[in-house]
C-alpha cells in the first residue's frame, strides 16, 4: 500500500461504537482442517450479503459424454432414461409412504420479491410517521394476516396496565404486592395464509414514527402448515437440560409492548441530547419505567403511559440546548413483531452493563476475572454469549460461555521480534515489511478502548507524529491518543497499522482509512506457531474447554450474579420482566448406533459412542484399489526413517486387503525451501510420465506454504493424487495407528471404499455444499459441492466454483448440481429420483436469502430439467446445517454433576422454533469439553419425509466420513464439502484438475 495521505485517515478513537470487524480465527483454526471430528466450521468472517437478484440461472445443456465436459451451457438435457424410476418409497424402514400428498415447503412456485427499493435484510430509507397519526387515539397496531403465530396471541386493551397522570406531574401507581409471575401465553404455531400455503417469509417494518422505521425485519417460516407435529418417535427417551432460562412477565399472563412517538422542539439531531432528556425525565418519576429509545423518535415500553406527556428539559451542564419534549401514544406493538425481541435483548444488554462487563463485538467479557498465562504471554478473558428469542412455548434466554484470547505484549513488540529475526538471517528492510504483513495482515487487534479492528495493511512511511484533520485542525496521532485516552507513545519511529473502512461505514460516507499505533494495540487470537504448540493448546484447553459440570457451574454463577445484584433486581422490576432461576428441562431421544458394511457383505456395529475403530482389526475394507505405481519425496535427513514406516504401512494394509507395492523411487530433497517441493513433483512427473498413481510427500513441518505448494502442483498442474505426511510421525510411538489411518486415506483417494452406510432410500443422491472465505481482503470465496454416486454413500463426485469476495450464497448452485447429475447418470445409468441437499455454512439470519437465492433457482431448474426429459419431478429436500451455535445440551446425573449426551441424541421440542421445521442432533462424541449439537433447518421438502425418518437418515450419514472411524458432527457430504472448500481456498487457490472430480483427493 502506498503512503497514506494524512488528510484521508482518522484515528481509531473516532470510529462509531458497534462497528463490525472480521472474525479472529481463534486457536483452533488450523485444527479444523485436521480434526473434523471436532465439528468446527471453516475460519470464515461474517459479512453483509448481496441482495437477491431474483433472476434464475439460464438453463444449460450438458452433453452426455464426460461429466467434466466444458461444453457451452446452452440447454438442459439428458438422453431418454433407460428405466423409469420405481414408484413409491424404498426406505426399508417400514411401509411405503403415500405419494398422493407431497409436502410443499415455502411459498408457491412464484418467487417472492422484496418491496421496491429494498433487498432482503438491507436497510431502506428512513420514514417518519405522519403528524396526524402521532396524536391519534391509542389504537392497536394491526398485525398482517397470518401473523398470530409468533410471540403471543392478539392482546386486548383490558389486559394492559394503565399508568399515568396529567402531563404536568407524571406519576405511576405501584404494582400490587405479590403479583404472580407467569410465562406468557402463546398462540398456535401452525398458522397459514388465506390460500392454505404456509407463509415463507413475512416482511415487517418497524411501526412508523421511529427513525429506524424503514428497516425491514423478516420472519422466515419454513414449517409446512400440514406438519402439525415435527417431533420424531425413534430412539430411547432421555431427559436433558439446556443452557436456556425462561423469561417471565410479572403481573400479567402475557407480554404487552407499547410504542410511543417522541418529538423535540427545537428538533435536535444530537442523539446524546435526546437520550439525556428522556433519561432525566424517567429519573424524575416516582416509579421508574423500563423503556428503549432508538435515538430518533420511537420509544417502546411495557408500561402504558397516560399520553400525551409534555415537559421541558434543560441540560444541567449546559452542553446541549433546552428543548420541549412531547410523548404521544402510537399503539400496541403486534405480538408477532420482532420489536419484542429487540426490546428483550436491549433489556439483557443493559443488565450486563450493570455487571460492568466489557462489550467486545457481540459478547461481553469480564476483564477483572482475566486468566494470565505468563509462560506464553497470553491473557484469557472469560465472558458470556446471551440472546433472548421466541421458542416453541415461551421466550427463552440462551446463556453460554465465551473467551477472548489476548496477547499481553503490544503489536509493536511483535513487530520488533519479527524484525530482529529477519535481520539475524541477513534480511533486508523489504523482507522485514513482508514478514510483518505475513504475520499481521488479516489479524484482529484490540485497542485501549476495547475496540477491535482488522489489520489490512502496514504503512512503513507513516509515523505517530503525522497529522490528520480534526474539526479543520491538524492533529498528530500521538497527541490525539494522549489527550483523549491519556496514553503516551515512546517510539516515534514505528510504522502505522491500516484498517480499511467497513461496508457499514462506507454506506454512511465514512471512507477514510483508520490508522492505529502498534504500541497502543494488542493482538488477539493465536499465531500458527502457537496453534502448533501442544503445551500451549493444553493450557488453553483446561480453561476454554470446560467439561459439562464446569460449564454449567460457570453459567449458573453468572445467573446468580444477575439474580442477586440489587441494582439489577430493581431494574428488572422497572421493566416488569423476570428470569427463572433454573435451566430449562426438555425431553430428548437417543437413536441407536448404526451398522457399517465391510468386505464380503460383513457388517460391524458401532458402539454407543459411534466408534467402530475395532472393525479394522478384523474386517477388510469394502472395496480396495491396489497402489502399484507411486513415488516418495522426502527430506534427506528423514530418508532413513522411511523404510521403517513403509514396513509398518504394508503390515497394517494386509488385513485391510489394501495391496501396496514398493515405490518406484525415493527422491530426497533438502526440504528447507517451499519451491523444492513443487520442483521435485515436476521432476518425478516428467521422469515417470503417465505411470504414477500417487505421490507421497514427507513434510518437515506443518507450514501451510509447503502444504499449499504440494497440493497446487499435484491437483492443479498434474491432476495426480497426493498424500502428505509429517516427518515427526515417522518415528511416532503410535505409528501403527497412524499408518492404519493413512492406508484408509490412500485407498479412498485412489477410488476405494473403506466402508459403507446402509441407505434406506432407492435412487437417492445426497449432496453437501459449503463455502470457504479467505481472511485476505479481495480474495474470492470458494464454494464446494460433493454428491454421493452409489447406494452405500461411499463414492463421491466433487466440484468447486468461485464466488465474489466474502459472498456466502452461491449463484452457481444449479450449474454445480448439473455436473453432479451428469456424473450420477454416468455411474448409474439414470438420474436420481430423490435429492437430499445439506447446505452448510449459513446462519439462521440468512435463511430467507438462502431460500430465494439458492433453493428457488435449484428447484425451478431441476423441475425444468426433469420436465424436458419427461421424467417425474425430482423429490428435493433442502436442509441448512448450522454448527456454530451456542446451544448446549447436558445430561443431568444428579446434584451438580452433568455429562455430555451420547451420540445420536435428538431434540425437536422446547428449544426449537415454532415457525421452523428444525431439530438438534448430537452425532459426535466430545473427547474434551462440552459437546456442541448441530442445528438442522429444513427449508424445503417435496418428499414429505416424516420428521422421524429425516432425523434417522441425517444421523446415518454422519458415519460416512473416511477420515474418522466414528461419527462426525455433520453428515458426511457436508464434511467432505467443507474439507474440499477449505483445501481449495486455502491451499490450491486455482482450478482443480478435472481428472480428480471422481475421487476423494482432498482427504
Amino acid at each position: 500500500m502506498d503512503r497514506q495521505d494524512p488528510s484521508k485517515t482518522q484515528p481509531h478513537g473516532s470510529v462509531p461504537k458497534g462497528r463490525a470487524r472480521g472474525r479472529s480465527q481463534g486457536f483452533r483454526g488450523l485444527l479444523r482442517f485436521q480434526q473434523p471430528e471436532h465439528g468446527q466450521g471453516p475460519p470464515s468472517s461474517s459479512s453483509p450479503l448481496s441482495p437477491v437478484s431474483g433472476l434464475l440461472p439460464q438453463v444449460r445443456a450438458w452433453g452426455l459424454g464426460s461429466p467434466r465436459s466444458e461444453a457451452p451451457p446452452s440447454q438442459v438435457g439428458f438422453p431418454a432414461p433407460q428405466a423409469a424410476p420405481p414408484p413409491g418409497r424404498a426406505w426399508g424402514l417400514g411401509p411405503p409412504l403415500s405419494e398422493t400428498a407431497p409436502r410443499q415447503m415455502g411459498p408457491p412456485a412464484t418467487q417472492t420479491t422484496a418491496p421496491q427499493g429494498r433487498a432482503w435484510g438491507l436497510p431502506s430509507p428512513r420514514t417518519e410517521a405522519a403528524p396526524s397519526q402521532i396524536g391519534a387515539p391509542p389504537t392497536q397496531i394491526a398485525a398482517p394476516p397470518g401473523r398470530a403465530w409468533g410471540l403471543g396471541p392478539q392482546l386486548s386493551e383490558t389486559a394492559s396496565r394503565q399508568i399515568g397522570a396529567p402531563p404536568t406531574q407524571t406519576t405511576i401507581p405501584q404494582r400490587p404486592a405479590g403479583a404472580a409471575q407467569t410465562t406468557p401465553t402463546l398462540a398456535p404455531s401452525a398458522a397459514t395464509t388465506s390460500s392454505g400455503q404456509p407463509p415463507q417469509s413475512i416482511s415487517e417494518s418497524t411501526p412508523s414514527g421511529s427513525s429506524s422505521s424503514g428497516r425491514e425485519i423478516e420472519t422466515f417460516r419454513s414449517r409446512p402448515a400440514e406438519l402439525e407435529n415435527k417431533k420424531g418417535t425413534s430412539g430411547k427417551p432421555v431427559n436433558l437440560v439446556a443452557n436456556y432460562y425462561a423469561v417471565t412477565a410479572k403481573g400479567a399472563d402475557r407480554f404487552i409492548l407499547y410504542q410511543y412517538h417522541v418529538s423535540f422542539e427545537p428538533n435536535s439531531e444530537i442523539q446524546r441530547a435526546r437520550n439525556l432528556a428522556l433519561r432525566n425525565w424517567c429519573n424524575s418519576l416516582k416509579t421508574k419505567i423500563g423503556y428503549i429509545f432508538d435515538g430518533g423518535n420511537a420509544m417502546y415500553s411495557m408500561v402504558q403511559l397516560n399520553c400525551p406527556i409534555s415537559f421541558s428539559h434543560t441540560d444541567p451542564k449546559g452542553k446541549y440546548e433546552s428543548s420541549v419534549v412531547t410523548i404521544k401514544h402510537v399503539g400496541q406493538v403486534p405480538p408477532s413483531s420482532h420489536t419484542y425481541i429487540m426490546f428483550y435483548n436491549r433489556f439483557i444488554r443493559n443488565i450486563l452493563k450493570k455487571l460492568q462487563l466489557k462489550c467486545i463485538r457481540r459478547n461481553h467479557f469480564d476483564d477483572t476475572m482475566a486468566i494470565n498465562i505468563p509462560t506464553y504471554g497470553l491473557e484469557l478473558w472469560p465472558g458470556l454469549f446471551q440472546v433472548i428469542e421466541q421458542h416453541e412455548k415461551s421466550l427463552l434466554l440462551c446463556v453460554d460461555t465465551a473467551f477472548k484470547v489476548l496477547r499481553t505484549d503490544s503489536v509493536l513488540a511483535v513487530m520488533n521480534r519479527i524484525r530482529q529475526n529477519c535481520l539475524e538471517r541477513n534480511g533486508s528492510e523489504a523482507d522485514v515489511l513482508r514478514a510483518w504483513k505475513d504475520e499481521l495482515v488479516g489479524t484482529i487487534v484490540m485497542t485501549c478502548n476495547s475496540k477491535t479492528f482488522r489489520i489490512d495493511d502496514i504503512d512503513p512511511q507513516m509515523r505517530p507524529t503525522h497529522t490528520f484533520k480534526m474539526n479543520g485542525t491538524d492533529v498528530a496521532y500521538k497527541q490525539h491518543f494522549l489527550k483523549k485516552y491519556g496514553l503516551e507513545t515512546n517510539n516515534d519511529n514505528q510504522p502505522m497499522l491500516i484498517s480499511l473502512p467497513t461496508k457499514w461505514q462506507i454506506r454512511n460516507n465514512r471512507t477514510d482509512n483508520i490508522c492505529l499505533i502498534p504500541e497502543l494495540c494488542r493482538s488477539t487470537g493465536l499465531t500458527d506457531s502457537m496453534r502448533g504448540n501442544f503445551s500451549l493448546m493444553k493450557s488453553l484447553g483446561e480453561h476454554m474447554h470446560a467439561p459439562p459440570s464446569g460449564r454449567v457451574a460457570m453459567i449458573e454463577n453468572f445467573m446468580s450474579r444477575v439474580q442477586n445484584n440489587p441494582d439489577i433486581r430493581e431494574y428488572r422490576e422497572e421493566w416488569g420482566l423476570g428470569i427463572e432461576k433454573e435451566m430449562v428441562k426438555l425431553p430428548g431421544r437417543i437413536l441407536p448406533p448404526e451398522k457399517l458394511g465391510f468386505a464380503n457383505n460383513q457388517g460391524f456395529g458401532a458402539d454407543d459412542n459411534g466408534d467402530f475403530t475395532r472393525a479394522f482389526r478384523e474386517k477388510a475394507m469394502m472395496v480396495s484399489v491396489a497402489l502399484k505405481e507411486w513415488v516418495i519425496i522426502v527430506p534427506r535427513r528423514d530418508m532413513g526413517a522411511v523404510d521403517g514406516f513403509l514396513n509398518t504401512l504394508k503390515r497394517v494394509s494386509t488385513p485391510l486387503q489394501f495391496h501396496i507395492s514398493d515405490p518406484r523411487e525415493r527422491k530426497g530433497i533438502d526440504g528447507r525451501r517451499t519451491q523444492e517441493f513443487s520442483q521435485a513433483i515436476h521432476e518425478v512427473m516428467t521422469k515417470h510420465r503417465g505411470k504414477l498413481g500417487m505421490i507421497f510427500i514427507v513434510l518437515p513441518n506443518n507450514r501451510i506454504d509447503n502444504y499449499a505448494a504440494v497440493k497446487r502442483a499435484c491437483y492443479h498442474d498434474y491432476g495426480i493424487q497426493s498424500q502428505c505426511f509429517l516427518a515427526k510421525n515417522l518415528t511416532n510411538r503410535g505409528l501403527m495407528s497412524i499408518a492404519t489411518k493413512v492406508a484408509i486415506q490412500m485407498n479412498a483417494k485412489l477410488g476405494g471404499e473403506p466402508w459403507g452406510v446402509a441407505n434406506p432410500m432407492k435412487d437417492a443422491m445426497y449432496v453437501g455444499f459449503d463455502v470457504y472465505h479467505s481472511a485476505a481482503r479481495n480474495s474470492p470465496s470458494i464454494g464446494a459441492m460433493t454428491a454421493t454416486m452409489n447406494k452405500n454413500c461411499s463414492r463421491y463426485y466433487s466440484t468447486t466454483s468461485t464466488h465474489a469476495t466474502s459472498q456466502e450464497l452461491s449463484d452457481n448452485i444449479f450449474n454445480d448440481m448439473m455436473k453432479c447429475l451428469l456424473a450420477y447418470k454416468k455411474a448409474n445409468g439414470t438420474v436420481p429420483s430423490r435429492i437430499i441437499f445439506y447446505r452448510d455454512g449459513v446462519g439462521e439470519g440468512q435463511l430467507s436469502l438462502v431460500y430465494n437465492q439458492e433453493v428457488v433457482p435449484l428447484k425451478d431448474g431441476l423441475k425444468r430439467l426433469y420436465d424436458k426429459e419427461r421424467l417425474p419431478e425430482v423429490k428435493l429436500t433442502f436442509v441448512v446445517v448450522t454448527k456454530r451455535i451456542n446451544t448446549r445440551l447436558f445430561l443431568h446425573k444428579g446434584g451438580k454433576a452433568f455429562d455430555n449426551p451420547r451420540p445420536g441424541t435428538i431434540v425437536d421440542d422446547v428449544i426449537t422454533k415454532p415457525e421452523r421445521y428444525d431439530f438438534f442432533l448430537i452425532s459426535q462424541v466430545a473427547r474434551q469439553g462440552t459437546v456442541s449439537p448441530t442445528h438442522y433447518n429444513v427449508l424445503y421438502d417435496f418428499q414429505g419425509l416424516p420428521p422421524d425418518r429425516l432425523q434417522l437418515l441425517t444421523y446415518k450419514l454422519c458415519y460416512g466420513y473416511f477420515n474418522w472411524s466414528g461419527t462426525v458432527s455433520v453428515p458426511a457430504p457436508c464434511q467432505y464439502a467443507h474439507k474440499l472448500a477449505y483445501m481449495a481456498g486455502l491451499a490450491v487457490k486455482a482450478t482443480i484438475h478435472d481428472d480428480l472430480s471422481q475421487y476423494l483427493y482432498y482427504l
